[in-house]
């Protein structure tokens, strides 16, 4: 048993009987699978939400990936990605980020790319409060040794954010990213 501060919604990564996860309070944590023993704690990025971790495997060691999402109205949105033994590999920040979608939906992992998408990109304020801007859903891939953003689309109009404002989770077939665009209905 080990407990946290937080609800720790995302599915957590296992390699070589540890247990790696992120919870809302916005760390991410290493457990010895064994005996669910605090091995390290990192942080804190911001809030991490529903997003599972992945991970890529380089020649420097393995980065395990993770997403954190912006504490309203303050944007500190960013991908992190860390090396097994606790150490920050880098961290992408995001500014044209806002509200919970970089700790929502699912990081993807294709070889050394990290896809991510979300429907929370580009806002337009019209008002202080969150009914009062527009968004547009934007997927992006990120370069999973260094961290370094490769490019990002805006993949929808500009709409309302919702309650769920994660985006669709990326699949990675092949040299193809599918992602639903849930403003339009398309993917």
């Amino acid at each position: 048993l080990f407990m946290t501060k937080s609800q720790v919604m995302p599915t957590p990564v296992i390699i070589n009987n540890v247990i790696y996860f992120d919870d809302g309070d916005g760390y991410v944590y290493a457990l010895n699978a064994d005996t669910g023993k605090l091995i390290w704690k990192l942080g804190s990025f911001g809030t991490a939400n529903m997003a599972s971790l992945d991970y890529v495997n380089t020649s420097n060691g393995i980065i395990i990936v993770a997403g954190f999402s912006s504490a309203y109205p303050v944007n500190i949105s960013q991908i992190v990605g860390i090396y097994t033994n606790g150490k920050i590999a880098w961290i992408t920040k995001l500014p044209f980020a806002y509200d919970s979608g970089p700790g929502d939906a699912v990081i993807a992992v294709s070889g050394d790319y990290v896809v991510d998408g979300f429907i929370s990109g580009y806002p337009i304020h019209k008002g202080p409060l969150f009914n009062e801007t527009l968004v547009r859903e934007v997927v992006l891939t990120l370069n999973g040794t260094n961290g370094h953003i490769i490019w990002i689309r805006n993949i929808s109009g500009y709409t309302l954010p919702t309650g769920a404002n994660n985006g669709e989770s990326p699949a990675i077939v092949g040299d193809y990213i599918f992602i639903n665009n849930r403003k339009d209905g398309l993917i």
